[in-house]
């Protein structure tokens, strides 16, 4: 998912990964498409909050989604080299790309641990069913301000690549 580029250095040629264009716009797509599926999930929060349903299994099954696909996504970004490119850059991007691949195993823990306990919630009231929504709350924050990081910092090598002549 990633080309090489080659760049001159004082008097050395030094090879970077560059981003794949149809890579970066995969991996802009996930962002709105789980964005989507967070306001849904939000949405359907509500719905039990006001009572509106009994149950739980309609948010459960939402959960289940959105972890599947969070999953698929942090891995297609790891797998795809996304993090050896930014790696490649700037001791700031490097920086970052550290902690933004450390959230990755942090936000999969937290959904693990909110499904688990959202699996075990019969009736939608009472402090756990409130303790899990205030924890998944907390998460699509994180997550929220994780992929904003994340589009800046893909629009910045997109935009130096067609700089430097990708």
């Amino acid at each position: 998912m990633t080309s090489e580029l080659m760049a001159k250095s004082g008097d050395r040629v030094v090879t970077m990964k560059k981003l794949d264009i149809s890579f970066a716009m995969r991996v802009a797509c996930d962002h709105l498409s789980y964005r989507s599926l967070i306001e849904e999930i939000e949405g359907d929060l509500e719905r039990v909050r006001r009572a509106e349903t009994t149950s739980t299994e309609g948010l459960l099954r939402l959960l289940e989604s959105f972890y599947s696909q969070v999953r698929a996504h942090f891995a297609l970004e790891e797998k795809g080299g996304l993090f050896e490119v930014y790696r490649e850059h700037d001791s700031g991007l490097r920086q970052q790309a550290t902690v933004m691949l450390a959230q990755h195993r942090d936000f999969l823990e937290r959904m693990r641990r909110i499904l688990e306990v959202a699996s075990h919630i019969d009736r939608p009231d009472g402090p756990e069913f409130e303790q899990c929504a205030r924890e998944l709350g907390e998460l699509f924050r994180a997550l929220r301000e994780h992929e904003l990081v994340e589009d800046t910092l893909l629009d910045r090598l997109v935009e130096q690549d067609i700089r430097h002549g990708s």
